[in-house]
């Protein structure tokens, strides 16, 4: 191996390393972040005209509008465990989103996608409206 070689060799070595740390460093970043459902998450469901989402933030949840943040409840860890509503429903919250899941099965589960990743939620439901109703 001639003397020109050996820096490009440690260069690539120094790419390759860089081009698996970033990449784990995120998946790290995204694991700790969606440890707690903090964070804002859109509804598809909520029939509102506007910027409207849910934001869960120190352990209250707001429903924010363009013109108003209103507290429609709170949430906490047991047991490591995410609750909310008293304990009727559990958080179970992911990079993408959080899950509200009904404990006792009286409700439909219900799957939130972070904002920004809201035309996900909106082209699942405009792909379900196609097929059912055979368009």
């Amino acid at each position: 191996m001639s003397p020109k070689t050996k820096p490009a060799v440690r260069k690539f070595r120094w790419v390759y390393a860089l081009m698996l740390a970033v990449p784990a460093c995120i998946v790290l970043y995204c694991a700790a972040h969606s440890s707690t459902p903090q964070g804002s998450y859109y509804d598809p469901d909520l029939g509102t005209v506007g910027n409207t989402y849910w934001e869960f933030r120190a352990g209250k949840i707001f429903l924010r509008t363009p013109r108003s943040e209103d507290l429609q409840g709170a949430y906490v860890s047991t047991g490591g465990v995410w609750l909310a509503e008293g304990g009727r429903c559990v958080l179970r919250p992911s990079p993408f989103g959080i899950a509200l899941v009904d404990p006792e099965d009286r409700l439909p589960n219900r799957f939130l996608f972070r904002r920004g990743l809201g035309w996900v939620a909106d082209f699942r439901n405009w792909m379900r409206d196609l097929t059912t109703n055979g368009r």
